[in-house]
Parts: structure tokens; sequence; C-alpha cells
């Protein structure tokens, strides 16, 4: 059975008492310092203090083989931890690949979109990325079957992993966690797919990867707010081009517009981020000097400006300069357009 730490087991009891998202958690963490000190502080919050209901969840959680992930568990997804509204809690089937890459489209999808959302994800667990995706019907179920062809990859659900919805989606679940892929959710076990649920959901698709790819996205669909969440978390924001007389195809090019990359072909994002193949992995770092593994560590959390890097490592520009010519050239980490650096996962 998992061991938790008494923190990390009051977190899971406080964020999961009625009422409590993850705002007010956050409040409450910040005036009590820790959810030690609410549980031990009767006025602090309504909500029944019962450690054997405590016990007897963890328990239920570990015969059902799911995971529990705060964020002062040390294995929480680091490229979590620095987003807006971070999720505190998170629920974890299966074992989350180090690499990611998040497809996302319109649950009304055209055959040719269907087809795309395949090959290009096929492409991406081909170099040995796996594809996130949010299992809803459409573009995000093709992106999940066009990775298991090849590979690996990960649902975020917007419903507890004990609850991934239809008949199909629990067939392409049990599938995903066959291949070495993963469940996330940060709703409790027993939560079903409610409508309000997935637009929450959606920054936790975006910020898993170095970027997404939309793959079609007509007015409203989700797949829009997940690129807005993407670009304000500063990943690459990719979508492909589409006929402008298909509604399928309007928020796509919609994105292009306003500065994603456009996706002309199923190699395309594996050359952008030189992923070659299924043993690909991060470049060879151990001969970095100490400053340079710093200016590495912050970039694998997020994409930085140097503004931002000078701020965070109190390096002089001109040793900064110096480092981050060095990891370009190496090809350890890439300047992208806006004057943003990103290291390659």
């Amino acid at each position: 059975m998992e061991e938790y730490s008494r923190e990390e087991r009051l977190r899971v009891w406080l964020r999961g008492l009625p009422g409590v998202g993850n705002r007010k958690f956050q409040k409450l963490m910040e005036f009590y310092g820790s959810a030690e000190e609410v549980w031990s502080d009767p006025s602090s919050i309504e909500g029944v203090r019962d450690e054997a209901a405590l016990d007897a969840f963890f328990s239920r959680l570990a015969e059902e083989h799911i995971r529990i992930l705060t964020r002062v568990s040390p294995d929480f997804p680091p490229q979590l931890q620095e987003i807006a509204d971070a999720p505190e809690v998170l629920f974890l089937r299966g074992e989350l690949p180090r690499r990611c890459f998040t497809v996302v489209g319109t649950r009304r999808a055209t055959l040719d979109g269907r087809r795309a959302a395949r090959e290009f994800s096929h492409a991406i667990a081909q170099a040995g990325v796996a594809v996130v995706s949010g299992m809803a019907a459409g573009i995000d179920q093709c992106a999940h079957e066009g990775a298991l062809a090849a590979g690996k990859s990960v649902a975020v659900l917007g419903a507890g992993v004990d609850l991934p919805g239809s008949m199909e989606s629990r067939e392409l679940c049990e599938q995903i966690l066959e291949s070495g892929g993963a469940l996330l959710s940060e709703y409790y076990p027993g939560t079903p797919p409610l409508p309000g649920n997935f637009p929450a959901r959606n920054r936790i698709l975006s910020a898993l990867s170095p970027g997404i790819l939309v793959v079609e996205a007509g007015e409203g669909s989700g797949a829009l707010i997940t690129a807005e969440y993407a670009f304000e978390q500063r990943r690459d924001v990719f979508a492909i081009p589409g006929s402008i007389y298909s509604p399928s195809s309007v928020g796509a090019n919609r994105l292009i517009a306003e500065g994603a990359y456009p996706a002309l072909d199923p190699g395309a994002i594996p050359e952008f981020y030189g992923w070659s193949g299924p043993s690909a992995t991060a470049k060879p770092t151990a001969d970095l000097t100490e400053e340079e593994q710093r200016i590495v560590e912050f970039l694998l959390l997020e994409p930085l400006s140097m503004d931002e890097l000078v701020e965070k490592s109190n390096f002089p520009v001109s040793k900064l300069n110096s480092c981050l010519t060095s990891l370009e050239l190496r090809g350890i980490i890439v300047k992208a357009p806006g004057g943003i650096y990103r290291a390659y996962q």
C-alpha cells in the first residue's frame, strides 16, 4: 500500500470537503500554513474530522490501484506546480510518462479531422512521446487510438478516474493502462463526467505538455479553451489549417492567425522538438556547468524570457547570455518566437 505523509492525507481530506475548491483551499493554506493546522482548528472550516473514514478512503483507493498526488508529494508533476490555479490534488491510475504532448479538438470531427488526429498522434507516439488528450468523443478519442497504435497515451478526465464515461471510453481507458499510460483527474473517485468539469480540466491538459495541437475546433469548442490556457502557460500552440468553409476549422484557422504554428504534416511536431524515435531521450546534460544546470532546471518547469531568467537565477546578464548560447548550440534549449526560452523535455 502506498505510503502518504500526514500532510498529504489531510490535504486530500480538506480538498474533498464540500465547497472547498482550489481557490478556497489555497486561501486556507495561506492563512493556516498547512492542512494539519486546519484539521487541528475546529473553527477553521466545517467538516467531519474522522480518521477512520479517511483510512477507509485511502484503503479503497489502494485496492483500486489509484494513487494520490498532492502539491507536497515528491512525484507531483513539476510542470503543473507553477501554473495559475494549479490542481491541489490529483488522482492517478497507471504511470505518468516523463515526456508528453497534448492533442485536442472538437467532438464534431470530420473524417479528415479524425484521420489527422490518428496520424499526428501516431507520429508523436512513434517518437517515444506519450500523447495526452481528454477522452471526449471525436478528435480526443482518435488521438488516443493513434497513439496506442505506436506507444503510450494519457487521458486527463473530467470525471473520477474510476468513472471514465461511456463503454467505448472505458474500453479505451483499459487499453491506455495496458500500454503503460495513465488516467489522470483532479476529480475525486465517484465524480461523474458533469459538463462543468471539462473547462477547468483543460488547464491540466495544456500544462502537462511543452505544447498542444488543435486538430479541428469550431466556434465554442472546448479545444479553444485548452489553447487559451496553453498561450497563458507559455506552451507552444499548433493547429492544423482547414478550409475556410468548414465550420470545424474556424477555431483552428483563427488560432493560426493569432500566432499558432501551422501543423502541415504528421512529422512536423516531432521535428520541431527534435524527437527522433522511440528511444529518444533528453539531450545529455552530464557535462553541464552548475550555472547551466540551474538554467535548464528553470526552463524544464516553464518557458521563460531573458528578464525572467535574470530574476530567477540572479546571474549577471553577460554570464546568462554565455550560458544560453552554449545550451542552444548543444541543442539542450531553444529560443522560441517572442524571445522565450524553453528546454527540450
